[in-house]
């Protein structure tokens, strides 16, 4: 008789940390809940983020290039320089 009231009391102990676990962990939840989120958070400073962008404008068409300055051409073409006497171009120069 003996051995079963000390099942019993194992059960009993494994029932009750089971138990004071539960207990723990509906505390933690129960002060997150009711506190807004935990400990306070510390002030730091304030941010302020501008995410207005300039509007962007479209390019206009492209310029159409400059005509080139047109030279007239001389009214008379120079004469042919004079053919060179007395050279001898089939040898090279000693």
């Amino acid at each position: 008789m003996s051995d079963s009231n000390n099942a019993a009391r194992r059960g009993d102990a494994g029932l009750a940390f089971i138990f004071a676990g539960i207990v723990v962990g509906l505390a933690i939840i129960a002060f997150v809940v009711f506190s807004n989120g935990g400990i306070g958070t510390p002030d730091g400073p304030e941010v302020s983020v501008d995410i207005d962008l300039p509007r962007m404008e479209l390019p206009g068409p492209p310029k159409m290039p400059t005509q080139p300055q047109v030279v007239p051409l001389e009214a008379r073409l120079r004469e042919p320089a004079p053919a060179l006497t007395g050279v001898n171009r089939s040898h090279p120069v000693r």
